[in-house]
């Protein structure tokens, strides 16, 4: 009876052992598995005095899969952030090569509070939200520069504390380039 004590010991602490490194496994493959498709994700800061109308945010991102990508801007705002809403012009640029420029502009209109006053973001003191922006056919060695700037009434927006752009691959099928605009 002796004896069977320390066998039962080196049997747990085995079981602990691959258990853990199972679980270790797991979660990288969760997580590898939740941005498998994000090709770019990067945020910039938005100074404490607000957001001016006059900051424009700028993003570059290089591609390296041909494919179909889905661009989002990005979002974060605090609890004292005074509107329902936030109006954005977001330009992005795709430069093929030595080819002239793409420029696709579009006015997206991001709704972060609803009618009945609920945040629509997710978070606790500080909300993130992402607006969907367009869909486009992308080559490796495409570069897409971004601009994203506020148009409000107001020139200065407060309670905006980041924002950002995203790119998710979609397909590997390249849909045909949007016109220029």
């Amino acid at each position: 009876m002796r004896n069977q004590k320390p066998q039962q010991s080196k049997l747990f602490a085995l079981l602990r052992e691959r258990t853990c490194c199972v679980l270790a496994i797991l979660s990288l493959l969760f997580l590898s598995g939740c941005t498998g498709n994000v090709a770019y994700n990067k945020y910039e800061g938005i100074p404490t005095r607000g957001w001016l109308r006059a900051d424009t945010m700028k993003f570059e991102a290089e591609i390296r899969d041909s494919a179909t990508y889905e661009s989002y801007i990005a979002m974060r705002i605090d609890n004292s952030f005074p509107y329902v809403g936030l109006s954005v012009i977001v330009e992005q640029s795709i430069l093929h090569g030595k080819d002239k420029p793409k420029i696709l502009r579009d006015t997206v209109n991001c709704e972060l509070i609803d009618k009945h006053g609920n945040i629509k973001g997710s978070g606790l003191s500080r909300f993130q939200y992402e607006f969907p922006v367009t869909d486009m056919a992308l080559s490796p060695d495409d570069k897409v520069t971004t601009k994203i700037y506020h148009i409000m009434n107001k020139d200065t927006i407060p309670s905006v504390t980041e924002v950002g752009y995203v790119l998710r691959k979609v397909s590997n099928l390249p849909l045909a380039l949007p016109n220029e605009g």
